[in-house]
């Protein structure tokens, strides 16, 4: 017997052999995962997912948003005011509002420090009384002795035409140009001194009322002096041009102050005038 020297099968005598195709292995078995990795498996924790409904933290969300206000930072600025020219537009925006904030907020807590202890001192020299009759009576002063509302109204004026008049006058005085979100970010950072300033004055007017008037006229004087000379750092206003600026720019503050000012007064005393006719008739 012969066999084909192809393929190696047998050959018979006087047979047509044909070569046929060896069968073809089956495949390897392929091991089954562990796990299904679409499917949730029964008994096992599933991951976090932040998106989910209802599972959200907002207490992490909140701290990480605090977080982005660096205490190094806010005490740098507190100390040294003009370290705020070191800041940067795009990435420290947020200092810049959070100053101009400050320094509203810290304005208008001595307002409301001012009121009390007017009110006060004008009770104790009426003759006092008890805790009941003291907040009756700064009840119906509030009422009559409304200076809330004026001194906000002066304050946000002030505080505008201060960052207006800085970036406004720097602007054209200057050989630098800045851009108006980097100007924002570095002559707001310098109002945060301002408003913890304002925050002392609030509590030093309870310790004396002539005391707390006294530094409120420091705070202030030192809060234009301070975003003047950081303006004309900032857009680098030539030693020709220092005294055009320092002029126009104590003017435009003190115009500020002085029509917001008599415009609170004069809308005052008509709407007492206005309450008073009213009594009456």
């Amino acid at each position: 017997m012969s066999f084909c020297t192809k393929c190696g099968s047998p050959i018979q005598e006087g047979e047509t052999h044909i070569c046929q195709p060896p069968a073809s292995s089956p495949p390897p078995p392929t091991s089954a995962p562990l796990y299904d990795s679409q499917q949730p498996q029964t008994g096992q924790q599933q991951p976090y997912a932040p998106g989910d409904a209802g599972t959200k933290d907002y207490g992490t969300l909140v701290k990480g948003e605090l977080s982005k206000f660096e205490k190094g930072t806010l005490l740098g600025l507190l100390k040294n005011p003009m370290s705020a020219l070191h800041m940067h537009g795009e990435s420290d925006l947020r200092y810049g509002l959070m100053g101009l904030a400050a320094s509203l907020i810290g304005f208008m807590l001595w307002a409301w420090s001012f009121k009390r202890n007017l009110v006060h001192t004008m009770f104790e020299l009426m003759g006092g009384g008890s805790p009941s009759e003291w907040r009756d009576a700064y009840s119906e002063a509030g009422e009559q002795f409304n200076i809330i509302s004026p001194l906000f109204v002066v304050g946000l004026v002030s505080l505008a035409a201060l960052i207006g008049g800085a970036i406004l006058l720097g602007s054209w005085l200057g050989t630098h140009k800045v851009s108006g979100k980097e100007s924002l970010t570095k002559l707001g950072s310098v109002q945060l001194a301002a408003g913890a300033g304002f925050i002392a004055c609030a509590l030093m007017m309870f310790v004396s009322m002539r005391l707390g008037l006294l530094l409120l006229a420091v705070v202030m004087l030192s809060a234009l002096a301070l975003t003047m000379f950081a303006s004309a750092q900032l857009f680098r206003v030539s030693a020709e041009r220092i005294l055009p600026f320092v002029a126009l720019f104590t003017l435009l503050m003190l115009a500020a102050i002085a029509i917001t000012f008599n415009l609170q007064v004069q809308a005052g005393i008509e709407n007492m005038l206005g309450s008073t006719l009213g009594d009456f008739l």
